[in-house]
């Protein structure tokens, strides 16, 4: 079977938390993917938006980061009941090592 899909499983954007060290701007997670392995390290790509329009390479490059993962939101089994918070997974703790800008839109402004 083929798909056509992105190969970056969709993730809500507003449950992951992705920040970078000297970077004021909220980074929205839209996707990730990522490898880990055995006595190696890990690689991972995170693809984000931002109202920022102004992230210049020079000032992600070489910064530590933090990415956190949270479980999916649970839905409230009753009118009325508020559901707990979603619970952090895991955080990856890593230096960025690559950052292009893909596109922008006046929508981001």
């Amino acid at each position: 079977m083929t798909s056509s899909a992105s190969p970056f499983p969709f993730f809500d954007h507003s449950r992951h938390k992705l920040t970078v060290r000297n970077v004021d701007a909220v980074l929205d997670v839209l996707a990730f993917e990522g490898t880990e392995g055995l006595s190696e390290l890990f690689n991972y790509r995170v693809e984000f938006t931002s109202t920022a329009r102004d992230i210049a390479a020079e000032k992600m490059l070489g910064q530590d980061a933090t990415f956190s993962l949270y479980s999916a939101p649970q839905q409230s089994p009753m009118r009325g009941f508020i559901p707990p918070p979603a619970r952090q997974l895991r955080t990856l703790h890593g230096v960025v090592t690559g950052f292009k800008r893909l596109s922008g839109s006046v929508d981001e402004a």
